[in-house]
């Protein structure tokens, strides 16, 4: 946050994301692993940033001072399987 908005006067909601991760170690040259992200399906923001913007045409003119956020991945997940040689 920038400009008048650096008094910490608007904070986002704290959260809290699980990740997992398991692995297996079959040979020493051979594993696999297995990655969870966003265990719970939960629904948040990755980031959010606070400023104020305006779209063409939209009033007032000065703008809105608003939250504007990215939102965060579903839950998603990731096989890995490795050879070392």
């Amino acid at each position: 946050m920038t400009g008048r908005f650096e008094d910490d006067s608007v904070r986002a909601s704290p959260l809290s994301l699980i990740d997992v991760q398991v692995g297996c170690l079959f040979t020493s040259n051979l594993k696999a692993r297995l990655d969870v992200f966003n265990l719970f399906n939960r629904q948040t923001n990755d980031i959010a940033y606070y400023y104020t913007s305006r779209l063409p045409g939209e009033l007032p003119p000065e703008g809105v001072a608003d939250t504007h956020v990215h939102p965060g991945e579903p839950r998603s997940c990731r096989a890995t399987l490795s050879y070392r040689f």
